[in-house]
């Protein structure tokens, strides 16, 4: 009993302190929800639209004093030390990011499906974005998820309950302005909210409505059940709106441009016909039509959803030899045939970040001289006591690294690349900084890096490491799980991971500074190494 009051005690605290919190950014208007709690409170599916990150947090405030929903929520979103204990306590239905767990990812969506239709027929209400993702323009594009089709072929009783937020698209947490996160900006809301005393703040105005459709059609095709769903998400126009931060700057919302929309390569005509007509024939077979042309839309014009999509990804692995690492950009027909060659480049997730001043600090005209060394461990630290504060390397996850923070890196390291047995130690990482760090790592530690390449499958991956001499492999558990969710057996290949991530949460921070003491007084320490 005690634990039970102790939950429902936190649940109000949570609820008060959202709306609390929500209330000094927004204006928000509801329409349509008191119709809805007229009706009933079991057994809701819950399905808006997804302009913004922010959303599900404002509905869940608007919903759980009445109807305590059971959100879906994105793995990669809740992940967090922070979030996973509210979303435990929301009883959240926890389902994986299909471009990055692959098959595996597959089986846990389906498990995900079978817990919301469990949930509806114990009387629960569910919080279910049909899209999956969030909005990529300004208009909602469902595509052909099959979602909302299997839950309702299953639960044809449940009451479905539309929601349409307007207001959203253009603010932080929306992807008008790049890839939004729940904490990117905790810096600047703290300083607009001071700025502000708190309750002064310029105020962004939503408009959320609800509608329990009579003519939704519930035994129809998922497609016509999506094309339903979209005509009403996009009935009323989503504009990117800037709403200021500072109470100085004014308080009138303002319309701005939209954000440009990134083309994808999609010109096929040199890429083998074998290779074209092994990929229709695929696509054709998964989804049952038999004519296929180049331009033909994967969910628009194929019907072919993300949980269809995986099982071409797993084909082209086995197939091709070719690991694809982002499934969001593969739109079209063109896309997989250029994903068969290799040559399938898509935005990540539209997540860029802009190069850093620091890259371009020292920019010469010179032509580029390197030091004399008879091999790279030398070159490097010449290079490292001649400019130990130049910009050198950079990448999306880390951004830019000077060689005394390479340097710093290699230390911390050092020591546990030194402990390993065998001479050979495999690296199986993406052209990141943490691959530059660990090849050097591995070098320094008078050892010989493999460089591991994952896309040409797990039978190729196990001849290679065993003709080498390979027992451990450094990667990013990540890319680990990635790649054996996309059919390959690395549990199979005889060696062990060590993943970056467990190793740097290892280090103490005795070892971290003890790194950066290494980093700027004892490069002669390297200088000893066996390399």
């Amino acid at each position: 009993m005690h634990v039970i009051w102790t939950r429902n005690m936190f649940k109000t605290i949570l609820h008060l302190l959202l709306t609390f919190l929500i209330s000094l950014r927004y204006k928000i208007t509801v329409k349509g929800l008191d119709k809805i709690l007229a009706k009933g409170r079991k057994s809701i599916v819950f399905m808006p639209n997804h302009p913004a990150l922010i959303d599900p947090v404002i509905l869940i405030s608007l919903l759980h004093k009445n109807f305590e929903p059971r959100p879906l929520a994105d793995e990669g979103q809740v992940d967090k030390s922070w979030v996973r204990p509210l979303m435990k306590t929301l009883r959240a239905i926890v389902i994986p990011d299909l471009s990055k767990n692959g098959k595996d990812g597959r089986d846990a969506v389906l498990e995900g499906v079978q817990g919301i239709i469990d949930g509806l027929q114990q009387g629960d209400n569910i919080l279910l974005y049909p899209a999956g993702r969030l909005y990529h323009s300004r208009h909602e594009s469902i595509g052909a998820n099959s979602s909302v089709s299997l839950v309702l072929k299953r639960v044809p009783k449940a009451r479905v309950v539309l929601l349409r937020t307007t207001g959203l698209w253009g603010s932080s947490f929306s992807r008008a302005n790049g890839m939004p996160s729940l904490t990117k900006h905790i810096a600047l809301y703290v300083k607009t909210l001071l700025s502000a005393g708190f309750f002064f703040l310029p105020k962004r105005e939503v408009l959320i409505e609800f509608a329990e459709p009579e003519d939704f059609p519930f035994g129809d095709e998922k497609l016509h059940i999506n094309r339903y769903m979209e005509d009403y998400y996009n009935k009323i126009p989503q504009y990117n709106t800037a709403v200021p931060y500072y109470w100085w700057q004014g308080r009138r919302a303002k319309q701005v441009a939209e954000p440009e929309q990134q083309n994808i390569n999609d010109d096929t005509s040199h890429i083998p016909a074998a290779t074209k007509e092994l990929v229709q024939a695929k696509l054709q077979e998964l989804s049952g039509i038999e004519t296929i042309n180049h331009k033909d839309r994967l969910a628009q014009d194929l019907g072919m959803d993300s949980l269809v999509l995986v099982e071409y990804v797993v084909w082209l692995e086995q197939e091709f030899g070719v690991v694809l690492m982002n499934l969001d950009g593969v739109q079209t027909v063109a896309h997989c045939i250029l994903a068969a060659a290799g040559e399938f480049s898509a935005p990540e997730n539209g997540n860029e970040l802009d190069v850093a001043e620091a890259w371009f600090k020292g920019k010469s005209k010179k032509a580029l001289v390197l030091p004399e060394g008879e091999s790279v461990a030398e070159v490097f630290l010449k290079q490292v006591e001649k400019n130990p504060d130049k910009v050198i390397i950079t990448d999306q996850i880390s951004g830019p690294k000077t060689y005394r923070q390479l340097l710093t890196g290699i230390f911390a390291l050092n020591g546990g690349m030194e402990k390993l047995p065998e001479p050979q130690v495999g690296i199986m990482l993406p052209a990141t900084v943490s691959a530059v760090v660990s090849y050097l790592s591995v070098m320094f530690a008078g050892k010989v890096p493999v460089m591991v390449n994952w896309t040409v499958g797990a039978g190729n991956m196990d001849y290679c490491l065993k003709n080498a001499g390979v027992k451990h492999v450094i990667t990013a558990r990540a890319l680990y799980e990635k790649v054996k969710g996309q059919g390959a057996d690395l549990d199979a290949l005889g060696v062990r991971f060590i993943f970056l991530e467990e190793l740097a949460a290892s280090l103490s921070k005795a070892a971290k500074l003890k790194a950066l003491f290494q980093a700027h007084f004892s490069v002669r320490k390297l200088k000893k190494a066996d390399v």
